[in-house]
């Protein structure tokens, strides 16, 4: 392993232990931090006797039952840290002087969470959260250049009309009743309450971050209050004549859980929620499963590719779904805009997506804003061409709205809800920081306004966005045709940024976000959600290790190399693109659990350090053990996702040439929509 580098992470640990940020940490009699100090040590200095003595440590409890997965996830990162480092310091030339100088500057400071030395370390591991601090203002003008979009011709037939030509969709995650509830006692049908105790005997397949719990009383009830939510917005733009009193516009949900069997009854359960309930009394509510999805390959789909392009469609099942990581529902989302428009009904435009803790804050966006929500839908720049500041034309397909928090809406709409951090840096975000580039770009992009005050008047100039969220997001119809986005099914995490990443070299235009100033829903989760427990937060945090790996791999596959992507996407998607991920993973999941330990929480340590190990050993093997199945899993969903995309096509052409087949199998995807529509 570089030397400098050693002396880099030695000299690290050595100030954090000077600095009482990792006090007592070596003493510790909890195993799983035994282990990882014993990391720590072992990637210091490989000839020393402390050395030894942690590789001793990690060896002798390699093959235990308890700690052996543990020991040897560290053992395999000693050998993977030094290959990565050496790697990138044969690959480029500046890397290893980098390296040298940074070891020289930290040895001659006394304190390594001061920020110079926080900058230098940046310099090496965060190159992104460079220099941010010294001028905020400044940076976030740099950013607003960088997304600046000159419009070159307006979208000639935008949407006029939301309440007929958008599909709204959202999703829904559904878990099992809480540990330790009666499921007699539960306020659920007879039916389901049947079905559960079966179902608990499962096994969990999935994870996410806030599922729903059946059984939850309705006022903490996500599905209900986004849909009532929805239901108000939609009243307020009739009062205002943006939609007919009779037109019923669409919200279509995916549903997605936890354990295999929640399938079969999670649709009647959500029915069953609503009879207690007005809503929906303004619109029409679909829903669809994991099994509703596979019915529409099975049936429709599947039968068109064999039918009309003479292919297998089998591979339809693996990409056209609800059920399994964030990326897989959010692509489904976004595609079904152009089935409905083919199959359904021939009107809809588009598909905007919410989060179901998100709401139309109306009276304040006509305020504040002067549009309604859906007025704010209605602009021409949707489906705007135009030419990005490096001179490369774009086509706005997509569109993104921004977030204000409800207990920041007082202070008015455009009050960012991502904030600068302020405060000591804890130990791993001297090592990587995703917080400071999130705000930057949160004020940059998300809070940009158009018109008095500022350079961009949002007729001839606007800017693109990068950083979306998953809700507030939006695309047209003839953009899924063109470009032909997903976001792959084993992305957990930012799935609604890695969405773009597939399309960015595909077509001399790149598809992008349109920034819709003032386009702003409020977010209410705090209204009504209990606190994130324990494995939530440690959930969370090894996904967001996991977005590194995985963000970091994918450039190897997609168009436009590391560089490409970069040099687009930074700085706060860009930072999880990493010429030395695993370092930062390894790095930065040690220095979490320590530095949890010395406030108190070894608890939260421990399973950090337990789950990671588990979970990042998978997720290291998925992206670069044999065969780097990463990459072929990416290409296999790409090609699915052409053949949907032809498959669209085609069924497109049979149906206006009134095809038997054609009409045959529209008539199949009507009766499916028919049975996922929810009956009042």
């Amino acid at each position: 392993m570089d030397n400098a580098f050693k002396t880099i992470i030695y000299t690290i640990l050595d100030r954090l232990k000077k600095d009482g940020l990792l006090e007592g940490i070596s003493e510790c009699a909890d195993m799983p931090l035994k282990l990882t100090h014993a990391f720590l040590t072992a990637i210091t200095n490989e000839n020393s006797m402390e050395n030894r003595g942690a590789i001793e440590i990690l060896s002798s409890e390699s093959n235990s039952p308890l700690w052996g997965d543990t020991a040897n996830f560290y053992l395999k990162g000693i050998s993977l840290i030094k290959d990565e480092i050496d790697n990138a310091v044969n690959e480029s030339t500046d890397f290893h002087p980098r390296l040298e100088s940074l070891a020289h500057s930290l040895s001659e400071r006394h304190s390594i969470s001061e920020q110079g030395a926080v900058e230098r370390l940046w310099s090496i591991f965060f190159p992104e959260g460079c220099g941010i601090l010294h001028d905020k203002s400044a940076a976030e003008q740099a950013l607003r250049n960088k997304r600046r979009v000159k419009i070159t011709a307006l979208n000639p037939d935008p949407v006029t009309d939301p309440a007929s030509e958008v599909i709204f969709t959202s999703n829904v995650l559904i878990t099992l009743p809480p540990e330790g509830a009666k499921i007699e006692e539960l306020n659920l049908s007879n039916p389901v309450k049947e079905h559960l105790a079966d179902i608990m005997k499962e096994k969990q397949l999935y994870w996410y971050d806030h599922p729903m719990e059946m059984g939850v009383c309705s006022e903490n009830s996500e599905f209900l209050y986004g849909l009532k939510g929805f239901d108000e917005a939609l009243r307020f733009e009739r009062e205002r004549g943006n939609a007919a009193f009779k037109a019923r516009p669409v919200m279509l949900m995916s549903v997605s859980v936890t354990h295999k069997g929640l399938q079969d009854i999670s649709a009647s359960y959500l029915e069953g929620l609503l009879k207690d309930t007005n809503c929906p009394d303004n619109f029409d509510l679909c829903l669809f499963t994991e099994k509703d999805t596979q019915e529409i390959v099975r049936d429709v789909l599947n039968p068109a590719a064999e039918g009309f392009l003479n292919r297998d469609g089998s591979d339809l099942m693996l990409i056209f779904g609800v059920d399994g990581e964030y990326g897989r529902h959010y692509s489904f989302l976004k595609a079904i805009a152009l089935f409905w428009n083919i199959l359904i009904d021939e009107r809809i435009k588009a598909t905007f997506k919410i989060d179901l803790d998100q709401v139309f804050p109306q009276e304040e966006l006509v305020k504040e804003t002067g549009k309604s929500a859906f007025e704010h839908l209605k602009t021409g720049l949707w489906g705007a061409t135009g030419i990005d500041s490096q001179g490369m034309p774009v086509e706005l397909g997509m569109l993104a709205g921004a977030l204000v928090n409800n207990d920041d809406i007082h202070m008015g709409l455009f009050t960012t809800d991502i904030r600068y951090p302020s405060g000591a840096l804890k130990p791993d975000e001297m090592i990587f920081f995703s917080r400071l580039p999130q705000a930057l770009s949160t004020g940059a992009e998300m809070m940009t306004r158009y018109g008095k005050g500022s350079s961009l008047n949002g007729k001839d100039e606007c800017i693109e966005r990068i950083h979306v969220t998953g809700g507030t997001t939006g695309i047209l119809v003839e953009a899924l045709k063109r470009h032909r986005p997903f976001t792959p099914s084993f992305i957990g995490r930012a799935e609604d940024q890695a969405y773009i990443l597939s399309t960015l070299f595909n077509r001399p235009e790149r598809l992008a976000y349109l920034h819709e100033a003032g386009l702003i829903m409020r977010h209410d989760k705090k209204s009504f959600a209990r606190e994130e427990d324990m494995p939530t937060q440690i959930s969370k945090l090894i996904g967001d290790y996991i977005r590194i790996l995985y963000f970091s791999t994918l450039p190897e596959v997609i168009p436009g190399g590391r560089k490409g992507l970069k040099g687009i996407m930074d700085p706060y998607t860009g930072c999880f693109i990493s010429h030395i991920p695993l370092t930062l993973v390894y790095l930065r999941l040690a220095l979490k659990a320590t530095s949890l330990a010395h406030e108190g929480e070894s608890a939260w340590a421990n399973e950090l350090i337990r789950s990671g190990a588990k979970r990042l050993s998978a997720a290291i093997e998925f992206c670069s053990g044999k065969g780097n199945r990463l990459k072929g899993q990416y290409e296999r969903e790409r090609k699915a996702w052409q053949l949907f995309y032809d498959t669209m096509s085609a069924l497109d052409d049979s149906v206006r040439a009134r095809n038997p087949l054609g009409l045959e199998l529209r008539k199949k995807a009507m009766d499916i929509v028919n049975r996922c529509m929810v009956k009042k």
